[in-house]
């Protein structure tokens, strides 16, 4: 483990960035864990876990908790991954789901990063490393870092999965089984998109 302090908060936002334009050209697996604190505080933390050194993966619910489970007693280690919301499928037997799947993740995905950089206000520990991270940091002043956000050039589209008038019909079916007695809530959501 190694640390280093950044001079400012532009400096910890600038090595953020070229971080993750770095290992999203080199690595299939990152995830990137931001605080939702004040960025100047010094209780803001940032977790970059880039790369997987071992990963356990499930398509489809079954036995995804147990899957999990293992993986954790045999890596014993830090993990980081995603449960997905049809994993409710795996805990209770009776439901199930037929919702159209755009993003196609695996119901459960965990992974032991190859490099775990935390960053703790302006102090950057290097928790897991490896060569090739090394070699960022050696190369990190000549990097150049390309601002996307400047690069769009078309606003982007977000399309309803359901027209207003169907959402709307399908809130007066919902209240009328609250009205029956037949249920007393009801989660009705409605998926947004964006087609590249």
């Amino acid at each position: 483990m190694s640390k280093s302090q950044f001079s400012s908060s532009a400096a910890c936002w600038l090595f953020k960035q070229k971080v993750l334009q770095w290992a999203n050209a080199r690595y299939d697996t990152l995830c990137y864990l931001e605080s939702n604190t004040d960025k100047n505080a010094t209780d803001h933390q940032c977790f970059i876990a880039i790369g997987a050194a071992a990963w356990v993966q499930i398509e489809q619910e079954n036995n995804a908790f147990e899957a999990l489970k293992d993986f954790y007693d045999q890596e014993k280690n830090w993990l980081f991954g995603h449960l997905s919301y049809d994993l409710k499928n795996d805990v209770e037997p009776r439901l199930s789901s037929q919702h159209i799947d755009g993003i196609e993740f695996p119901e459960l995905y965990f992974f032991r990063p190859q490099i775990l950089l935390s960053i703790q206000g302006l102090t950057l520990d290097s928790v897991i490393q490896n060569a090739d991270y090394q070699d960022f940091m050696k190369n990190f002043e000549s990097m150049n870092f390309e601002n996307k956000r400047k690069n769009i050039e078309q606003p982007v589209k977000i399309l309803p999965r359901m027209a207003k008038a169907e959402y709307l019909e399908k809130v007066e079916v919902v209240r009328a089984h609250i009205a029956k007695g037949d249920i007393y809530e009801m989660n009705l959501c409605q998926e947004f998109f964006v087609e590249h």
